[in-house]
């Protein structure tokens, strides 16, 4: 829970509403994994089986669920994390630029 509270406060930075939204959607997942038992009533009208089988079932949706929402997260962030300013030149790049300064300062 700690790394998704860190991640929403990042995200709330550097991201848009998109993100933040989807971020949100999965916090309220991961703490209905984290609580997902059912009540005490209904696990006296049914057999420990039963029990543990509705159990898993149930988590086993949410996790489906989360790993869907983490995708979308990934797809969300995507434009963010391409911007052309940022980006790194190649070798050959910063050498085309040198020698195209070099070329400016030649006699003609």
């Amino acid at each position: 829970m700690k790394r998704i509270h860190r991640l929403k406060q990042e995200a709330s930075f550097l991201f848009g509403d998109d993100v933040m939204t989807s971020i949100l959607s999965l916090e309220e997942v991961v703490i209905r994994i984290s609580t997902a038992t059912l009540t005490d009533g209904v696990k006296k009208a049914i057999g420990k089986r039963e029990l543990s089988l509705i159990e898993e079932l149930k988590i086993g949706k949410l996790r489906s669920q989360a790993a869907d929402l983490l995708d979308s997260i990934s797809a969300a962030m995507k434009p963010y994390m391409r911007m052309g300013e940022k980006r790194m030149r190649t070798a050959a790049e910063w050498f085309h630029d040198r020698n195209e300064i070099r070329k400016s300062y030649e006699d003609k």
